[in-house]
Order: structure tokens, then sequence, then C-alpha cells
């Protein structure tokens, strides 16, 4: 299973960056403790077909795929069925494929699609930016929306940011990634009890 609060991994066999890609997707915008349940059960809730891209081929079609992610209430039925078939059924290189390559895919931003590369391969400078780091960033002063921007003002800001954390001395992007998910994830979960 996924553990999102252990999520960096640069060895990740075939399979694991299968699943991998699968949880970061869904993810996106939902508490990502209780995806990681829900996928976890989708996958492996029956003896394995293979890896998680098989076991989506073996569902036969997109409306199987929708059928079992709403059994789970996994969220986003029709954009996350549609890229679970489209990615089971692609010859994706999920091992050096690019965050280009990643966003041609319906249903993967550029948050996900930076979040896969950054926690699944060593040395990359990508910002994942969702919003704990911009949370981050408006407590050091910089100047950002509420919502995770796209196109020309996600690569601008990610961009100050990387400048930022190279200033600072921080080199480890996925570390830093994660430690900021944990301090306003956790925060927030401990002041809602």
């Amino acid at each position: 299973m996924i553990d999102p609060l252990n999520i960096t991994n640069y060895s990740r066999t075939r399979a694991e960056l299968e699943e991998f890609i699968l949880n970061a997707a869904a993810f996106a915008g939902k508490n990502a403790r209780q995806q990681a349940v829900k996928m976890h059960r989708i996958l492996f809730h029956d003896a394995p077909v293979g890896s998680p891209f098989e076991k989506i081929r073996s569902w036969g079609s997109r409306n199987a795929v929708a059928a079992i992610l709403t059994r789970e209430k996994i969220g986003k039925y029709s954009l996350l069925s549609q890229l679970y078939f489209d990615l089971a059924h692609s010859d994706i290189d999920l091992a050096t494929c690019s965050v280009d390559e990643l966003v041609s895919y319906r249903g993967i931003g550029p948050k996900t699609a930076r979040f896969f590369v950054l926690h699944s391969r060593r040395a990359q400078e990508l910002v994942v930016l969702d919003t704990h780091i911009l949370k981050e960033m408006r407590s050091l002063g910089f100047t950002v929306p509420s919502y995770t921007p796209s196109g020309k003002k996600y690569l601008e800001l990610e961009g100050q940011y990387i400048e930022h954390l190279k200033g600072r001395g921080i080199d480890d992007f996925a570390r830093h990634d994660l430690d900021t998910w944990k301090k306003y994830s956790l925060a927030r979960a401990s002041s809602a009890v």
C-alpha cells in the first residue's frame, strides 16, 4: 500500500510505479491517507492479477473501471476511470517518462505529474504547488494564489520557489515537499480532533 507519510521511494518496481501513479491521481484534491486505503482495496482486494495496469486491463472496459471506483467512493469517477483505462492500455514507461508526457493524459495535471516524478526519482528539481506548498510560500512572503495555478503561472512560481530553496541550501526537494505536507496536513488533522 502507498504510505502518504513515506511517499518517497527511488527503487520502485514497474508494478509499484503503476500503483504510485494511480494513487497520485486519486490523491489530487482528496485526503491522501483515505485515498491510499481505498486504492489498496481496489487493486489488491482479491487475488492479484499481475501488476495494477494488468488488473485494470482485466476489468475489460472503462465502464467497469468506473463501477469499481464508484463502489469504493474514490471520487472523480469519470475522469479517473478514463485516466486509469488510458494508462493501463498505454506503453508509457513510468521509470523514465517526463512531466510533459504525464500531463498529456487527461486527469494528470502539473502538480500530480511533478509529485510522481519527484517522489520516484532521485535529484529532481521540481515543486509540487499544492495547497501546503502555496501556504508555505505565502508565509515566506511570496504572492501566490490560494489554488494551484496552471500553465505559465505554475512554471513562474515553481521557478521562484526552486531558486528560494536553493538559496537556503535545500537540495532534497522530495524531502522538503514531504516535510511541508506533514507540517500543514498533520497540523490540520490534529486541530480537527
